[in-house]
């Protein structure tokens, strides 16, 4: 069932409207570099703009630390040959090991849910984030935890 619109009820949201006027948007920040606990949402394939090359596509969700908890962070790694020993370490690491690279389009929602630890590197306002190992659960707590007793 869709929510409808009440227009004689705006739930208070007139008392924001002289705010909203001169609030500015928030920027989209990168996260800080350091180290991150991350669940695996997306992993899809893709393939550059400018040239059409295979790419291997990430969405993961941090988990900790706490106080950025569901942002997101993107990954996208063009598959070549010389990239070809750390994309197979990668997967390796999730558990996914491939006779043939071609294969690799039929196995990437194997690695959705996995839990993550990654290091995040910006260099010259590039963002790189490289996976360190992976976390055999989600942290402890953090599936349990109420709304109510997230510290944000």
């Amino acid at each position: 069932m869709t929510p409808t619109y009440d227009a004689d009820n705006n739930n208070g949201l007139d008392a924001l409207d002289g705010a909203w006027q001169s609030t500015k948007a928030a920027d989209m920040d990168n996260l800080p570099d350091g180290i991150y606990t991350v669940t695996v949402l997306k992993c899809y394939m893709g393939t550059t703009r400018d040239t059409g090359k295979p790419t291997l596509r990430w969405e993961f969700s941090v988990l900790l630390p706490m106080h950025l908890r569901n942002r997101r962070l993107f990954r996208t790694s063009v598959i070549s040959q010389e990239g070809l020993p750390y994309l197979k370490r990668d997967l390796a690491m999730l558990g996914i090991n491939l006779a043939r690279i071609s294969d690799l389009p039929f196995h990437c929602q194997e690695a959705l849910a996995k839990c993550l630890e990654v290091k995040v590197r910006t260099k010259d306002d590039r963002q790189n984030v490289y996976f360190n190992k992976l976390v055999a659960n989600e942290p402890s707590g953090i599936a349990d935890a109420a709304p109510g007793e997230m510290p944000f």
